[in-house]
């Protein structure tokens, strides 16, 4: 649990709204920071903390044309301090004054003017892109082998990803490929197998259930500018894999 990995040197904890479904609010007594990325179009609030963060890159469901993203809060100075991270720490008017927060240096992090564009002129259609993804997924529901499972949705989740639990996984995902299938492993291997953070001070070891689930989720497509044919196709190319 989060309480139990909370230690001497933690100084926030980061709950990840996956495939857009919200994640439990920890109370463990330090500072929350949302990663939202995933969860834009959610019916509930998400946000169980002083910041979150979206991500918009291209695959996205609110998606820019290339990398990007931002910051949501309450706080003004909580605010001003962000900008003033992603503007190499830049904010007083003074051109080509550098200071740095608490001791951090900013660094180049804005969001371009062309990407904020992109994003405020597509913003309209997101509400019919969501519903288009809740009707893709109803759809699936109803129609999945006895073998293979939905991963639990919330109530009014985006849908940004479809998960389901299969048996013999990657041998299912390699069968969906060969018949032109775009499905996916969303993730393949848990935090504590990456070897970033296999070893040294921030290693990871007890993430027993995403142990469990990493190898048997898979990731339907579900965008919102897939047809009924193909999703038709999808759920035949998916009976025609795991055979019952």
């Amino acid at each position: 649990t989060a309480a139990r990995a909370v230690g001497a040197r933690t100084r926030a904890i980061m709950p990840v709204h996956l495939y857009g479904n919200r994640a439990a609010a920890p109370d463990v007594g330090v500072a929350i920071v949302d990663d939202a990325a995933q969860a834009v179009g959610a019916d509930l609030p998400v946000v169980h903390g002083v910041t979150s963060a979206v991500s918009c890159y291209p695959t996205k469901t609110w998606g820019a044309a290339g990398d990007g993203g931002f910051v949501l809060a309450d706080d003004p100075e909580v605010l001003d301090r962000v900008r003033w991270l992603g503007s190499h720490g830049m904010l007083k008017g003074i051109a080509h004054w550098h200071e740095s927060v608490d001791g951090v240096v900013g660094r180049n992090t804005r969001l371009d003017a062309i990407q904020a564009a992109v994003l405020l002129a597509i913003a309209p259609h997101l509400p019919a892109w969501v519903a288009a993804r809740r009707a893709h997924a109803a759809e699936y529901d109803a129609a999945l082998p006895a073998s293979v499972r939905p991963l639990p949705r919330d109530v009014g989740s985006p849908v940004h990803q479809y998960i389901v639990r299969v048996p013999e996984r990657d041998r299912v995902l390699a069968a969906l490929q060969r018949d032109g299938v775009g499905a996916m492993a969303y993730y393949p291997w848990t935090l504590g197998q990456q070897p970033v953070l296999r070893d040294g001070r921030a290693r990871i070891t007890d993430t027993p259930v995403a142990d469990r689930l990493a190898p048997e989720l898979l990731a339907l497509p579900v965008h919102e500018r897939l047809t009924g044919a193909e999703r038709e196709q999808v759920i035949a190319s998916l009976w025609r894999a795991v055979g019952a």
